[in-house]
């Protein structure tokens, strides 16, 4: 049994449809992530659509896979920069990488280009992901609580203090 078919009959790998060029480079490639990097779907999710989003956008249709450039992946990373945070972009670039040193390992590419340059980003740059809890106890006794508004105001806020917030993500369908 060919890894492909193994990774199908596993559920692991989703057999796409339509006129892609790169189907089986893209399908071979996900059955290395699960098989020997071991990604968990939602990273291998990930790496899969950066590398077909490269794919499509920096492959040109009459080039091929072989004739890419650095200019090729630069300009990619261009396009991709004006899309996502620097944090995001790292994430992107993280893929590629691994995806154009796979390449290379399997002779698909002739050229290393994996050296690709990932966005600087800083400690701090970011809201902080939570209060210090002497300012929660200072907003927790600015509450006056005489009233069931003010009870109610304390609740949630304590209750989100302790508890935590966090968004609520729509699960995404990755096809």
């Amino acid at each position: 049994m060919h890894t492909r078919d193994f990774c199908v009959s596993q559920g692991r790998l989703a057999e796409k449809l339509g006129n892609d060029r790169f189907q089986d480079l893209r399908q071979q490639y996900e059955c290395h992530l699960v098989e020997v990097r071991g990604f968990a779907r939602s990273t291998l999710a990930h790496h899969g659509a950066t590398v077909a989003d490269f794919l499509e956008r920096a492959v040109r249709p009459c080039q091929s896979l072989r004739s890419l450039t650095d200019t090729d992946i630069e300009r990619f990373v261009g396009i991709r920069s004006k899309e996502v945070t620097r944090h995001t972009l790292q994430h992107t670039v993280a893929a590629l990488r691994a995806f154009l040193l796979w390449c290379h390992d399997r002779g698909a590419i002739s050229v290393r280009l994996d050296a690709i340059d990932t966005p600087r980003t800083y400690r701090g740059e970011l809201p902080p992901r939570a209060l210090e809890w002497p300012a929660v106890q200072t907003l927790l006794r600015s509450i006056d609580r005489d009233s069931n508004s003010g009870e109610r105001d304390y609740a949630i806020l304590h209750l989100m203090a302790y508890y935590g917030l966090r968004p609520i993500r729509d699960r995404i369908t990755v096809s």
